[in-house]
């Protein structure tokens, strides 16, 4: 089944080509037209340039072009993004999975802001469902990034990055969780800690609230933007129902504060879910 979002894009970006027959312009339309020609060819660096040389009143369709050529060249091409709903057969863990391999080659903070600041752009897109779309794909490319910045090995995220013991924490049932506590604890030696829960919802975040170690309280803020973003795009496809089936799972859920050590190995369970819905799954 064709994801909606990959047709979406599709669309978006298929004309690129047409803007190249056109007289050469003036101001922004010549820049706007050197940025299409850009993103056409896949110099991503180039069009994002071009876009940001912009006027702010940019149109949808602009604001599209310009969130999909920064995650294009944050490791994320449309593509890469179709590729990988097709090979995760829409499982979001799996897709994170996906999107954390390709964001752990330039994975860091920087990376991280720069991602949060193009899911910024993509609130500034009106049409709701396109505004959905983008908000989607960049929430789930954050929260990928912040995984990512713990892989051992670039290009390959593991369940082993993400738990102590993969096997003995999948093994646990609902019921017989807190036995299997300490296979269920943060992987030694990685970035990822509890983290203070953000005081606004993601859509009003700020550098600071996404700045510093990598966090699960980060992630849950993008888990309930997924679902604002779900809610926008307002349409049944294999990707947005396995995406609100995702989110389902972490209602209720807590993420444990970190001790006064700044101990990351705290949450168990949120890191259970996370294993139990497919992230690290993919080989």
């Amino acid at each position: 089944m064709r994801n909606r979002f990959a047709i979406f894009m599709a669309l978006t970006l298929a004309g690129c080509n047409a803007f190249q027959t056109l007289d050469p312009p003036k101001g922004d339309a010549q820049d706007l037209a050197a940025a299409r020609s850009a993103l056409d060819r896949g110099d991503y660096a180039t069009a994002t340039q071009y876009y940001l040389t912009l006027s702010p009143s940019l149109n949808d369709t602009e604001y599209t072009e310009l969130v999909a050529s920064q995650l294009s060249q944050s490791g994320i091409p449309v593509g890469t993004f179709a590729s990988a709903i097709i090979e995760s057969g829409a499982n979001i863990g799996r897709l994170l999975t996906l999107f954390a391999n390709e964001l752990s080659y330039q994975a860091s903070p920087s990376l991280r802001l720069e991602l949060f600041h193009n899911y910024q752009r993509a609130l500034k897109i009106h049409n709701p469902q396109a505004q959905g779309v983008m908000r989607l794909v960049t929430a789930l490319a954050l929260i990928a990034e912040i995984l990512s910045e713990d892989a051992a090995t670039p290009g390959h995220y593991t369940a082993a990055d993400l738990v102590k013991n993969p096997a003995g924490c999948l093994g646990a049932s609902s019921k017989s969780l807190a036995s299997a506590l300490v296979d269920c604890q943060g992987a030694t030696n990685k970035k990822l800690i509890s983290g203070q829960p953000l005081a606004t919802p993601l859509a009003s975040a700020t550098d600071a609230n996404l700045s510093g170690a990598p966090t699960l309280s980060m992630i849950s803020a993008g888990i309930l933007e997924i679902q604002t973003a779900i809610s926008l795009i307002n349409s049944h496809s294999k990707l947005t129902s396995s995406a609100a089936s995702f989110i389902t799972e972490f209602s209720g859920a807590t993420i444990d504060s970190v001790d006064n050590s700044g101990n990351n190995h705290s949450s168990p369970i949120f890191l259970y879910l996370l294993l139990s819905l497919g992230v690290g799954s993919v080989s």
